[in-house]
């Protein structure tokens, strides 16, 4: 299953408070986890080019103000597949782990703002992978339960409002 589809359609970036909950709603854990995937699907979505194209393009003359570009990036466990060919039924987690991290830096050097958030993850060494993904220490939530999840992104959610002033 995991080497043909997701078990959710991905949403492109929108507006569609409806179409965003619906989404989350119907997300549902299969026991597996490839971190990688979502990185680079949260990457494609904040571009301008195919496959996505909802993203508008990079600030090149400023520090990712104009647009702003920000990855939310949640998980609630471990690498335990990896690349095998060109699916993901492999088992190398340190594989995926130096994957995951690569695609940090990339994300990062593109002036993309990282939050992440440790949903009930235990292992230590992937929440240090999680930290390490992370803008700085600010963007990294460890939620070691449901009212930590809503607190995390609570705060995430206030800290990408940005005040506009008018006359």
């Amino acid at each position: 299953m995991m080497n043909k589809t997701c078990n959710a359609t991905l949403i492109p970036l929108t507006t569609s408070f409806g179409t965003i909950k619906s989404a989350i709603d119907s997300l549902t854990a299969d026991d597996e986890t490839y971190l990688p995937s979502g990185l680079v699907w949260g990457l494609n979505a904040l571009s301008e080019q195919a496959p996505l194209t909802e993203g508008k393009a990079y600030d090149t003359v400023g520090p990712n103000k104009d647009p702003r570009k920000v990855v939310v990036f949640m998980t609630d466990g471990v690498n335990t597949r990896s690349l095998s060919g060109s699916s993901h039924n492999g088992t190398n987690r340190t594989e995926a782990d130096q994957t995951t991290a690569q695609l940090c830096s990339e994300i990062k050097s593109r002036k993309i703002e990282v939050f992440t958030v440790a949903l009930m993850v235990p292992d230590l060494a992937t929440q240090s992978m999680l930290q390490a993904c992370a803008t700085d220490a600010v963007h990294f939530y460890d939620a070691t339960n449901t009212s930590g999840l809503t607190i995390a992104f609570n705060q995430i959610a206030a800290s990408l409002v940005q005040p506009y002033l008018s006359r």
